[in-house]
């Protein structure tokens, strides 16, 4: 089985900015978007349409690990970023819960973003960090 479980964004704020705010922005958009997907639940669907076909072999697409932190305007730097979704990690749980015995046989990282300012409209600054 092989299935793209869909990160939360296409990036395409980020890929239209053209000045420093528009990408602050950005960034706070992308966050919003991806928190706004439900990702938990989603894990939780995922799972069970896993569980309903057996498959001996699954191929994921897309499983990130998004975190978050404080950033400071003022001297421009991130402070240290928190877990906010751990798609694999929520989706292996639910599998466990659901009976399923799979564990990861390989893990590849396609991309990974550090910790990156951003802007939540209208005062709330952070830090978005992704690895897919």
């Amino acid at each position: 089985m092989t299935y793209n479980v869909d990160e939360g964004t296409d990036f395409v704020e980020l890929q239209n900015a053209t000045s420093a705010l528009q990408f602050l922005m950005a960034v706070g958009q992308t966050i919003s978007d991806v928190r706004a997907t439900n990702p938990s639940a989603r894990m939780q669907a995922i799972a069970q349409q896993i569980i309903a076909a057996a498959p001996t072999l699954v191929s994921l697409q897309e499983v990130d690990r998004w975190s978050s932190g404080p950033f400071n305007p003022i001297t421009q730097t991130c402070g240290q970023p928190s877990v906010e979704v751990d798609m694999l990690q929520e989706l292996m749980a639910a599998l466990s819960a659901l009976g399923g015995h799979y564990q990861v046989a390989v893990q590849a990282v396609q991309y990974a973003f550090p910790p990156t300012p951003g802007l939540i409209l209208q005062s709330t600054f952070l830090c978005v960090q992704v690895f897919d």
